[in-house]
Protein backbone atom coordinates (compact mmCIF):
# COMPACT_ATOMS: atom_id res chain seq x y z
CA UNK A 1 0.00 0.00 0.00
CA UNK A 2 2.88 2.20 0.75
CA UNK A 3 3.95 2.17 -3.12
CA UNK A 4 0.60 3.23 -4.37
CA UNK A 5 -0.35 -0.70 -4.61
CA UNK A 6 -3.47 -3.27 -4.11
CA UNK A 7 -2.76 -7.01 -3.07
CA UNK A 8 -5.12 -9.85 -3.18
CA UNK A 9 -4.54 -13.37 -1.91
CA UNK A 10 -5.64 -16.97 -3.06
CA UNK A 11 -8.33 -19.16 -0.98
CA UNK A 12 -9.29 -22.58 -1.36
CA UNK A 13 -7.01 -22.92 -3.62
CA UNK A 14 -5.55 -25.38 -5.84
CA UNK A 15 -1.87 -25.72 -5.12
CA UNK A 16 -1.95 -26.77 -1.23
CA UNK A 17 -5.65 -27.39 -1.14
CA UNK A 18 -7.69 -28.96 2.19
CA UNK A 19 -9.64 -31.14 0.73
CA UNK A 20 -11.18 -33.09 3.59
CA UNK A 21 -12.63 -31.13 6.20
CA UNK A 22 -15.28 -28.39 5.84
CA UNK A 23 -15.24 -26.72 9.06
CA UNK A 24 -16.00 -23.09 9.87
CA UNK A 25 -12.75 -22.69 11.70
CA UNK A 26 -10.78 -22.50 8.49
CA UNK A 27 -13.25 -20.22 7.17
CA UNK A 28 -12.93 -18.47 10.31
CA UNK A 29 -9.08 -18.12 10.08
CA UNK A 30 -8.56 -17.25 6.49
CA UNK A 31 -10.84 -14.39 6.89
CA UNK A 32 -9.51 -13.41 9.48
CA UNK A 33 -6.25 -13.18 8.32
CA UNK A 34 -7.21 -11.18 4.91
CA UNK A 35 -8.15 -8.03 7.51
CA UNK A 36 -4.78 -8.63 9.24
CA UNK A 37 -2.59 -8.74 6.39
CA UNK A 38 -4.80 -5.89 4.76
CA UNK A 39 -5.67 -7.14 1.58
CA UNK A 40 -7.65 -5.73 -0.44
CA UNK A 41 -9.09 -8.25 -2.45
CA UNK A 42 -9.50 -12.33 -2.80
CA UNK A 43 -9.81 -15.16 -5.34
CA UNK A 44 -11.94 -18.22 -3.89
CA UNK A 45 -11.37 -21.20 -6.26
CA UNK A 46 -13.34 -24.37 -6.15
CA UNK A 47 -10.10 -26.71 -5.50
CA UNK A 48 -10.17 -27.08 -2.02
CA UNK A 49 -13.62 -27.84 0.56
CA UNK A 50 -14.05 -24.52 1.60
CA UNK A 51 -16.57 -23.93 -1.06
CA UNK A 52 -19.24 -22.03 0.84
CA UNK A 53 -19.25 -18.57 -0.72
CA UNK A 54 -21.73 -16.72 1.06
CA UNK A 55 -20.04 -18.15 4.16
CA UNK A 56 -16.90 -16.91 3.08
CA UNK A 57 -19.02 -13.35 1.93
CA UNK A 58 -20.51 -13.19 5.68
CA UNK A 59 -16.88 -13.65 7.44
CA UNK A 60 -15.02 -11.67 4.57
CA UNK A 61 -17.45 -8.34 5.62
CA UNK A 62 -17.34 -8.79 9.54
CA UNK A 63 -13.49 -8.74 9.45
CA UNK A 64 -13.22 -6.25 6.92
CA UNK A 65 -14.83 -3.29 7.78
CA UNK A 66 -13.42 -1.41 4.58
CA UNK A 67 -14.62 -3.97 2.15
CA UNK A 68 -12.90 -6.59 0.49
CA UNK A 69 -12.97 -7.70 -3.61
CA UNK A 70 -14.23 -11.16 -3.33
CA UNK A 71 -13.98 -13.50 -6.52
CA UNK A 72 -16.09 -16.73 -6.93
CA UNK A 73 -13.66 -18.88 -8.91
CA UNK A 74 -16.06 -21.92 -9.41
CA UNK A 75 -15.58 -22.13 -13.32
CA UNK A 76 -19.41 -21.92 -13.70
CA UNK A 77 -19.84 -25.28 -12.43
CA UNK A 78 -19.33 -25.83 -8.90
CA UNK A 79 -22.17 -24.85 -6.72
CA UNK A 80 -22.46 -22.02 -5.46
CA UNK A 81 -21.08 -20.71 -8.83
CA UNK A 82 -24.03 -18.29 -10.84
CA UNK A 83 -25.94 -15.62 -9.33
CA UNK A 84 -29.39 -14.98 -9.10
CA UNK A 85 -31.29 -11.43 -10.36
CA UNK A 86 -31.14 -10.36 -6.39
CA UNK A 87 -28.66 -12.53 -4.57
CA UNK A 88 -24.52 -12.57 -5.43
CA UNK A 89 -22.09 -12.59 -2.45
CA UNK A 90 -19.05 -11.94 -4.62
CA UNK A 91 -18.15 -9.16 -6.94
CA UNK A 92 -17.22 -10.90 -9.66
CA UNK A 93 -17.38 -14.70 -10.81
CA UNK A 94 -15.85 -16.90 -13.19
CA UNK A 95 -18.22 -18.05 -16.30
CA UNK A 96 -15.85 -20.13 -17.70
CA UNK A 97 -12.92 -23.12 -17.06
CA UNK A 98 -9.44 -22.07 -16.86
CA UNK A 99 -8.40 -19.95 -20.37
CA UNK A 100 -5.52 -20.91 -22.27
CA UNK A 101 -2.87 -18.95 -24.06
CA UNK A 102 -4.56 -19.93 -27.29
CA UNK A 103 -7.03 -17.63 -29.45
CA UNK A 104 -10.08 -21.18 -29.44
CA UNK A 105 -9.47 -20.84 -25.48
CA UNK A 106 -10.27 -17.27 -25.70
CA UNK A 107 -13.07 -17.72 -27.70
CA UNK A 108 -14.35 -20.63 -26.38
CA UNK A 109 -14.54 -18.50 -22.69
CA UNK A 110 -15.98 -15.29 -24.13
CA UNK A 111 -19.17 -17.90 -25.07
CA UNK A 112 -19.76 -18.45 -21.73
CA UNK A 113 -20.85 -15.00 -20.86
CA UNK A 114 -23.64 -14.74 -23.24
CA UNK A 115 -26.62 -16.18 -21.79
CA UNK A 116 -25.24 -14.83 -18.80
CA UNK A 117 -25.61 -11.53 -20.14
CA UNK A 118 -29.05 -12.24 -21.48
CA UNK A 119 -30.23 -13.26 -18.57
CA UNK A 120 -29.62 -9.96 -16.51
CA UNK A 121 -26.54 -12.04 -14.17
CA UNK A 122 -23.95 -10.15 -15.27
CA UNK A 123 -24.39 -6.51 -13.72
CA UNK A 124 -22.10 -3.75 -11.25
CA UNK A 125 -21.56 -5.38 -8.41
CA UNK A 126 -21.57 -8.96 -9.92
CA UNK A 127 -19.43 -9.37 -13.05
CA UNK A 128 -19.46 -12.27 -15.45
CA UNK A 129 -15.60 -13.79 -15.81
CA UNK A 130 -14.20 -15.83 -18.64
CA UNK A 131 -10.81 -15.83 -16.28
CA UNK A 132 -7.75 -13.52 -16.81
CA UNK A 133 -6.28 -11.52 -20.15
CA UNK A 134 -4.17 -13.71 -22.15
CA UNK A 135 -2.91 -10.71 -24.08
CA UNK A 136 0.70 -10.53 -25.06
CA UNK A 137 1.25 -14.39 -24.38
CA UNK A 138 1.50 -16.49 -27.59
CA UNK A 139 -1.30 -14.69 -29.41
CA UNK A 140 -0.70 -12.68 -32.06
CA UNK A 141 -0.93 -8.48 -32.59
CA UNK A 142 -4.74 -9.27 -34.12
CA UNK A 143 -5.54 -12.27 -31.98
CA UNK A 144 -4.53 -10.36 -28.30
CA UNK A 145 -6.29 -6.67 -29.39
CA UNK A 146 -9.65 -9.10 -30.36
CA UNK A 147 -9.16 -10.75 -26.92
CA UNK A 148 -8.67 -7.31 -25.27
CA UNK A 149 -11.66 -5.73 -26.80
CA UNK A 150 -14.19 -8.68 -26.40
CA UNK A 151 -13.40 -8.54 -22.53
CA UNK A 152 -14.18 -4.91 -23.28
CA UNK A 153 -17.50 -5.45 -24.73
CA UNK A 154 -18.98 -8.00 -22.49
CA UNK A 155 -17.61 -6.07 -19.22
CA UNK A 156 -15.46 -8.21 -18.31
CA UNK A 157 -12.97 -7.50 -15.26
CA UNK A 158 -9.57 -6.56 -17.42
CA UNK A 159 -6.72 -8.51 -15.25
CA UNK A 160 -3.50 -8.64 -17.05
CA UNK A 161 -1.21 -12.00 -16.71
CA UNK A 162 2.04 -11.58 -18.68
CA UNK A 163 5.41 -10.31 -16.98
CA UNK A 164 5.16 -7.11 -16.18
CA UNK A 165 8.85 -7.29 -16.24
CA UNK A 166 9.51 -8.48 -19.80
CA UNK A 167 9.46 -5.04 -21.96
CA UNK A 168 9.43 -6.56 -24.99
CA UNK A 169 6.09 -7.74 -23.95
CA UNK A 170 4.70 -4.98 -22.72
CA UNK A 171 6.01 -2.39 -25.61
CA UNK A 172 3.72 -5.31 -28.40
CA UNK A 173 0.90 -5.04 -26.38
CA UNK A 174 1.03 -1.39 -25.12
CA UNK A 175 -1.28 0.47 -27.88
CA UNK A 176 -3.74 -2.27 -26.93
CA UNK A 177 -3.69 -2.32 -22.88
CA UNK A 178 -3.99 1.74 -22.96
CA UNK A 179 -6.57 2.45 -25.44
CA UNK A 180 -8.89 4.30 -23.43
CA UNK A 181 -11.82 3.98 -25.54
CA UNK A 182 -12.05 0.60 -25.56
CA UNK A 183 -11.34 0.54 -21.55
CA UNK A 184 -14.05 3.41 -21.54
CA UNK A 185 -16.43 1.04 -23.45
CA UNK A 186 -15.62 -1.91 -20.22
CA UNK A 187 -15.92 0.54 -17.56
CA UNK A 188 -19.63 2.17 -19.14
CA UNK A 189 -23.12 1.07 -17.69
CA UNK A 190 -25.91 1.78 -19.58
CA UNK A 191 -28.33 -0.82 -18.71
CA UNK A 192 -26.81 -4.22 -20.47
CA UNK A 193 -23.47 -5.37 -19.76
CA UNK A 194 -23.00 -6.24 -23.44
CA UNK A 195 -23.61 -9.66 -25.22
CA UNK A 196 -23.45 -10.93 -28.86
CA UNK A 197 -26.40 -10.42 -31.74
CA UNK A 198 -25.44 -11.63 -34.93
CA UNK A 199 -23.33 -14.99 -36.27
CA UNK A 200 -22.50 -16.62 -38.95
CA UNK A 201 -24.18 -19.57 -40.08
CA UNK A 202 -21.18 -21.37 -40.17
CA UNK A 203 -19.14 -22.53 -37.67
CA UNK A 204 -15.10 -22.92 -37.57
CA UNK A 205 -13.53 -25.61 -35.38
CA UNK A 206 -10.41 -24.40 -33.28
CA UNK A 207 -7.95 -25.91 -31.50
CA UNK A 208 -7.71 -25.11 -27.58
CA UNK A 209 -4.62 -27.38 -27.32
CA UNK A 210 -1.89 -25.33 -25.17
CA UNK A 211 0.71 -23.93 -26.78
CA UNK A 212 4.13 -25.79 -26.96
CA UNK A 213 6.41 -24.15 -23.91
CA UNK A 214 3.36 -23.92 -22.04
CA UNK A 215 3.01 -27.18 -20.40
CA UNK A 216 2.67 -25.82 -16.52
CA UNK A 217 -1.03 -24.95 -17.56
CA UNK A 218 -1.27 -29.05 -17.81
CA UNK A 219 0.15 -29.46 -14.41
CA UNK A 220 -3.39 -28.37 -12.92
CA UNK A 221 -3.96 -29.84 -9.18
CA UNK A 222 -7.45 -30.70 -10.08
CA UNK A 223 -9.18 -32.34 -13.63
CA UNK A 224 -11.21 -30.24 -15.75
CA UNK A 225 -12.72 -32.12 -18.28
CA UNK A 226 -14.19 -28.98 -20.24
CA UNK A 227 -10.58 -27.84 -20.01
CA UNK A 228 -9.14 -30.43 -20.91
CA UNK A 229 -11.03 -30.16 -24.19
CA UNK A 230 -8.79 -30.25 -27.98
CA UNK A 231 -11.14 -28.17 -30.15
CA UNK A 232 -14.07 -25.81 -29.90
CA UNK A 233 -17.18 -25.33 -32.42
CA UNK A 234 -17.41 -21.55 -32.69
CA UNK A 235 -18.96 -19.50 -35.53
CA UNK A 236 -16.57 -18.36 -38.25
CA UNK A 237 -17.54 -14.47 -37.68
CA UNK A 238 -19.42 -13.15 -34.64
CA UNK A 239 -20.60 -9.90 -33.66
CA UNK A 240 -21.02 -8.15 -30.12
CA UNK A 241 -22.47 -4.98 -28.85
CA UNK A 242 -23.01 -2.89 -25.48
CA UNK A 243 -24.35 0.17 -24.68
CA UNK A 244 -22.45 2.67 -23.73
CA UNK A 245 -24.98 5.50 -23.26
CA UNK A 246 -28.50 5.83 -22.77
CA UNK A 247 -31.01 6.34 -25.16
CA UNK A 248 -28.60 4.95 -28.23
CA UNK A 249 -26.57 8.22 -27.89
CA UNK A 250 -23.24 5.48 -27.82
CA UNK A 251 -23.43 1.56 -28.86
CA UNK A 252 -19.99 0.03 -29.05
CA UNK A 253 -19.52 -2.83 -31.87
CA UNK A 254 -17.16 -5.59 -32.02
CA UNK A 255 -17.04 -7.71 -35.17
CA UNK A 256 -14.56 -10.89 -34.65
CA UNK A 257 -13.33 -12.93 -37.39
CA UNK A 258 -12.89 -16.39 -36.31
CA UNK A 259 -11.94 -17.77 -39.67
CA UNK A 260 -8.78 -18.96 -40.79
CA UNK A 261 -8.43 -16.31 -43.52
CA UNK A 262 -9.46 -12.96 -43.95
CA UNK A 263 -13.08 -11.90 -44.29
CA UNK A 264 -15.35 -8.88 -44.93
CA UNK A 265 -17.53 -8.14 -42.07
CA UNK A 266 -20.98 -6.09 -42.63
CA UNK A 267 -24.29 -5.63 -40.44
CA UNK A 268 -26.86 -2.98 -40.68
CA UNK A 269 -27.65 -0.67 -38.07
CA UNK A 270 -31.47 -1.77 -37.48
CA UNK A 271 -29.95 -5.03 -36.09
CA UNK A 272 -27.97 -3.61 -33.11
CA UNK A 273 -30.02 -3.79 -30.24
CA UNK A 274 -29.24 -0.51 -28.57
CA UNK A 275 -28.90 1.49 -31.62
CA UNK A 276 -31.37 4.30 -32.89
CA UNK A 277 -29.90 5.34 -35.79
CA UNK A 278 -30.09 5.44 -39.56
CA UNK A 279 -27.32 7.76 -40.27
CA UNK A 280 -24.94 7.18 -37.91
CA UNK A 281 -21.41 9.01 -37.23
CA UNK A 282 -18.43 5.64 -36.66
CA UNK A 283 -15.43 5.98 -35.04
CA UNK A 284 -13.02 3.14 -35.47
CA UNK A 285 -11.56 2.48 -31.44
CA UNK A 286 -8.48 0.80 -32.62
CA UNK A 287 -6.88 3.57 -34.47
CA UNK A 288 -8.80 6.27 -32.38
CA UNK A 289 -10.04 8.27 -35.74
CA UNK A 290 -13.71 9.01 -36.95
CA UNK A 291 -14.47 7.28 -40.08
CA UNK A 292 -17.27 9.40 -41.05
CA UNK A 293 -21.45 8.90 -40.90
CA UNK A 294 -22.62 6.42 -42.46
CA UNK A 295 -26.73 4.98 -43.42
CA UNK A 296 -28.31 2.20 -42.71
CA UNK A 297 -25.47 -0.47 -43.09
CA UNK A 298 -21.40 -0.42 -42.54
CA UNK A 299 -18.93 -2.65 -43.59
CA UNK A 300 -15.04 -3.93 -42.67
CA UNK A 301 -13.35 -4.98 -45.56
CA UNK A 302 -10.13 -7.24 -45.50
CA UNK A 303 -10.57 -8.30 -41.66
CA UNK A 304 -7.91 -10.48 -40.92
CA UNK A 305 -7.71 -13.89 -39.31
CA UNK A 306 -8.73 -13.90 -35.70
CA UNK A 307 -9.00 -10.10 -36.25
CA UNK A 308 -11.59 -8.02 -35.02
CA UNK A 309 -13.17 -4.06 -35.93
CA UNK A 310 -14.43 -2.10 -32.80
CA UNK A 311 -16.77 0.44 -33.72
CA UNK A 312 -18.34 3.45 -31.56
CA UNK A 313 -21.25 4.37 -32.86
CA UNK A 314 -23.36 7.32 -32.08
CA UNK A 315 -26.39 8.98 -34.58
CA UNK A 316 -25.55 12.05 -36.75
CA UNK A 317 -26.34 14.91 -36.70
CA UNK A 318 -28.76 16.07 -39.71
CA UNK A 319 -25.87 18.53 -41.05
CA UNK A 320 -23.43 15.54 -40.94
CA UNK A 321 -22.60 14.10 -44.67
CA UNK A 322 -19.89 11.34 -45.43
CA UNK A 323 -18.63 13.04 -48.62
CA UNK A 324 -17.50 9.59 -50.05
CA UNK A 325 -20.72 7.97 -49.99
CA UNK A 326 -19.17 4.74 -49.02
CA UNK A 327 -19.91 1.71 -46.60
CA UNK A 328 -16.58 0.02 -46.17
CA UNK A 329 -13.54 0.30 -44.71
CA UNK A 330 -10.35 -1.27 -44.27
CA UNK A 331 -9.29 -2.57 -40.92
CA UNK A 332 -5.50 -1.75 -40.57
CA UNK A 333 -3.34 -3.95 -39.20
CA UNK A 334 -0.61 -2.75 -36.66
Amino acid sequence: HKLGLTAGWYGNNCICREAGNRSTIYYDGDAKATAYYDFDSIKLDGCGAQKDIPLWHDLLSKYNPKGILIENCHWGVVYPAIPTKTWCPWNYYRSSTDISPNYGSVIRNLQTTIPLARNGLSRPGCWAYPDMLEVGIRLSYEESRSHFGAWCIVSSPLILSHDLNDKNVSDSIWDIITNTEAIEVNQAWAGHPGTAFARSDDNVILSTKIPSGYEFYENRSISNPVSDETFVTVPKYQYFYKPVKQNGEKTAVLLMNNFEIKQTLSFNFADVPSLTCANCRIRDIWTRKDIGVFKDTFTCESVASHDSCFLMISPAPENDHWDFNQDTVSVKKK
